[in-house]
């Protein structure tokens, strides 16, 4: 109440207290509409339950982590969150996961997704700091598994390893001839 007197006697306090109310009114429409459930539990109680901490929400709905995150060993059949950027390490192991959807788009460190059921990359990271763990799944085809100019260990059961070393070669032969007749 005194707040309420106070800012009603100076007329310079009144414009910045309706900014203020203004900026909470919106800040708590759009925490409503990033805590939109997901099944019985908002994306804080998610984050919560996986231990992760320091993060921030995006306009489309994931979330950027600073740090790691790990959802290993959770019979998970799905990654229930939706990443955007994990500046960490993003370990999504010995789940039985079918897909990468909602994977981070962006991994600074390592980015495991091992001992799954995953037969597809859609969904894999745009960009990975520096190791790739895929064994043990039922990868069919290196669709989906971005090109990129920075390089990055993966390493993946010797049939995909074929797979990625044939395109490798593949693409090295159009790019020869599309030099040739471009000459």
């Amino acid at each position: 109440m005194r707040y309420a007197i106070a800012c009603n006697a100076n007329e310079k306090i009144l414009p910045i207290l309706k900014s203020w109310r203004q900026q909470f009114n919106l800040g708590r429409i759009i925490m409503n509409a990033l805590q939109k459930k997901t099944g019985e539990k908002t994306i804080m109680d998610l984050c919560e339950t996986y231990h992760i901490d320091d993060y921030t929400f995006n306009e489309d709905g994931s979330i950027d982590v600073d740090g790691d995150v790990i959802l290993m060993e959770m019979d998970l059949q799905k990654i229930p969150i939706k990443f955007n950027n994990v500046t960490g390490t993003f370990n999504c192991s010995y789940n039985r996961l079918t897909s990468l959807e909602n994977a981070p788009k962006y991994v600074g460190e390592v980015f495991t997704c091992q001992s799954n059921c995953l037969t597809s990359f859609e969904g894999f990271p745009i960009s990975v700091g520096e190791v790739v763990v895929a064994f043990d799944n039922e990868f069919t085809s290196i669709d989906y598994l971005p090109e990129t100019k920075r390089k990055y260990k993966i390493y993946v059961e010797p049939k995909v390893e074929d797979m990625i070393r044939r395109y490798k070669v593949k693409a090295k032969r159009q790019k020869t001839i599309k030099t040739i007749i471009n000459s």
